[in-house]
Parts: structure tokens; sequence; C-alpha cells
């Protein structure tokens, strides 16, 4: 399904594949009989696609999944309302966009405003003319949306909710939200998601647990749950969690089954309980998020390291102001090889051949030695 700007910018013809949305309804009148919503849970529904460094992970939700997904949303206080329009321009092939937005839009009866493709300079159309009640993307956005200057000026006390995730949401960001709601006249909500393609959608809603899931946090050497207000990996089980990786090999040490037959998915996410809250503490191994994507630091250098010019490699994260953090190499030249702008352009062809272009460093820096300890 479609808006009609797709079609008429694509210049798609209307056939027996493409029909208008609205003659749908003309076609098949309003059934009024009852309507079986049973379905088989164990449906492998879609394969999503999560980071990697050398190549993607696929990821295999069920219809469990994503049917607990979207429940979760409205107790994650989060009530959406028939009335309430999301802004849709998230890709639809990860999961922020295809859970938060299109399922529960849908689900609940809710409206989309969309954007086939990603503007920022052009996002005054839907916080103005289509006046979204329901914002979902990442922090990084943020500024750029705030300083808008056609937003800025607006009347905007429809909008209800500001949803975050796919990267960490620093203060200075909730701050900024909190305080733009203040100023449009507007009771905006913030709501800041931490999670995983691979547990369907956020698990943790502004540090509060979704009611679908169950988590511990375990000592990542021993696998022995700490005690309180100790840091430590958070795992996670319940109805969210994916039915597995496609790679057998992947799903070795990412899934558990205790005693009881309870799968628990190791999220990587370092944690810690207070106060009936899970607090996040960073990443357990050396990542790199970028644009939500997660870099293993380690495989990256392993396989620039591979490269026959190179003899080291050390990777160092660097702020960014769009895409949060990116990689920067730091290397060191096999003997008879000299950095110039001919090994520059090999080094980056071995990248785009060997790296998923998310995890390419976005600067190399040729040393004559690594500093090491």
């Amino acid at each position: 399904m479609y808006n009609q700007d797709f079609f008429n910018k694509s210049k798609i013809e209307y056939n027996q594949q493409f029909i208008k949305y609205g003659d749908l309804f003309k076609k098949y009148p309003r059934y009024k009989g009852e309507i079986d919503t049973s379905y088989d849970e164990d449906y492998e529904a879609v394969q999503l696609f999560t980071g990697g460094t050398v190549k993607s992970k696929g990821v295999i939700l069920t219809a469990k999944n994503l049917d607990a997904a979207f429940k979760g949303y409205p107790i994650a206080d989060i009530p959406v309302m028939r009335d309430d329009k999301f802004a849709c321009f998230l890709p639809i092939n990860h999961v922020f966009g295809l859970v938060s937005i299109i399922f529960s839009a849908s689900s609940y009866g809710g409206k989309l405003s969309t954007m086939l493709k990603i503007d920022l300079k052009k996002m005054d159309k839907m916080f103005v003319d289509d006046k979204i009640t329901v914002f979902a993307g990442i922090p990084t956005m943020v500024d750029a949306i705030l300083n808008n200057k056609r937003i800025k000026t607006s009347d905007l006390r429809q909008l209800r909710y500001f949803i975050l995730g796919g990267a960490k949401t620093d203060e200075k960001t909730k701050e900024s939200v909190i305080a733009f709601g203040h100023e449009h006249g507007c009771e905006l909500k913030l709501v800041d998601g931490l999670g995983q393609t691979e547990v369907s959608t956020a698990y943790l809603y502004n540090n509060v647990l979704s009611i679908n899931d169950v988590v511990k946090i375990v000592n990542p050497e021993t696998n022995e749950e700490v005690g309180y207000g100790e840091v430590g990996e958070i795992c996670v089980s319940g109805p969210n969690v994916m039915k597995g990786y496609v790679s057998q090999k992947d799903n070795e040490s990412a899934l558990e089954q205790d005693a009881n037959g309870n799968i628990w998915f190791h999220t990587g996410d370092l944690g810690y309980n207070k106060d009936g809250k899970i607090y996040y503490a960073g990443r357990l191994n050396r990542r790199i998020k970028v644009n939500g994507e997660l870099i293993c630091v380690e495989d990256l250098e392993e396989v620039i390291a591979n490269c026959s010019f190179i003899k080291d490699c050390c990777i160092v994260e660097k702020s960014d102001p769009l895409k949060e953090s990116v990689p920067v190499a730091f290397i060191t030249l096999n003997e008879g090889y000299e950095y110039g702008p001919e090994l520059q352009q090999a080094i980056e062809n071995y990248y785009s051949h060997n790296i998923v272009y998310y995890s390419r460093p976005y600067i190399t820096v040729c040393l004559d030695e690594l500093p090491k300890t």
C-alpha cells in the first residue's frame, strides 16, 4: 500500500497488481460477520538484518514476536489512540520503523504521514501540515527538527509523543525535547527506548521493563546473576525474543535455554537494577553504534589487518553529529609499502569488498608504529 504521490512520481500504472487503497474498499464492502483472529504463532513472519562487521546477521521474527512487540506499546505508557497520526519515514526493513510505526499505527487505527525518503529539511510538512501526534526517530535527528524554522514558529499543540531509539539519547537531547514541548504548549512526553532487532523492538522504555519481557543481569564470565546495583550483561526472555539467527553458529553465543525451558537472549548491553528500573551502562564488548547499527571493533580490526598491505590496525570511536559515532582506523603497513593516493585507494577498495558499508572506517590514518601497552 503506497500513497498517491508515490504512484504519481514513479509513474506506476494501476492494474491487477496495484490498486488504490480507496478503490479496495469500494470493491469489497465492509465485512459484518465474525472475523477469525487466530494465527500460527510460530510462523516466520519476517527476516530482518541487524548489524554485523563483515556481513549482516539475518534475524528471524515470528508472528508471535511481532504481535507481542506492538501490543506492548500501550502498556509501555504509550497509549496509542485511533486519532493519532505517526510520522512514517524510518525504513521498514528495520524493526524500529516496522513495529514502532507501521504495525502500531495500523493495529490501533492510527494514521501515517509518509515520507518516502528521509529529508530533515522537509520534516516541517509532517509536524505543521500533517499535524502528526507521534514522532519516532533516532536521537541524532532531534537537533535538526527542533531548529527547523517553520517547526519552531508553528502551533504544535497536537504533538503528544517523541519516541527515540536506535542509539543512546543523551541528557541534553532529552532536556531539549521537553523544553520544546513547553515552548509549544503541548503535553509532550519523551519515550527513550532501548532494544534490538533480536527482541522485536525495545525492551526498556524510559528505563522501565516492557510488560512482555523478563530480564536478568549476569556476570558475562560466569553467567551467574549479579547483585542488586551491580553492573552486568542484560539478558532478555519473553515472547518478543526472536526465533533465532539464520546462521545456527550465531545462535550459539546469543541464545541460552535454562532448566525451565525459557530462552534467554544475551543482548551485549551492560546495565544494573536500581529502584525498580534498569539503567543502561554501555556495551559488553568493544562496539561502536553507527546510525543504530552495532559494529564489533575486534572483528573489524581483524578484517582490516588481513589486508595484504596492512600489518596492524586499531579502531577508535569518533563522535559524529549525524551518525552518533563512526569508526576511525589507525594502521601500520607491511614492509615494502608506502602510504600514498594509490595505496589509499587500494585500501578503500579492500574495505568496499570485505566490509559492510556502515562498518567501513570513516577515516584511515597511517602511522609508523601503533602505541601499545
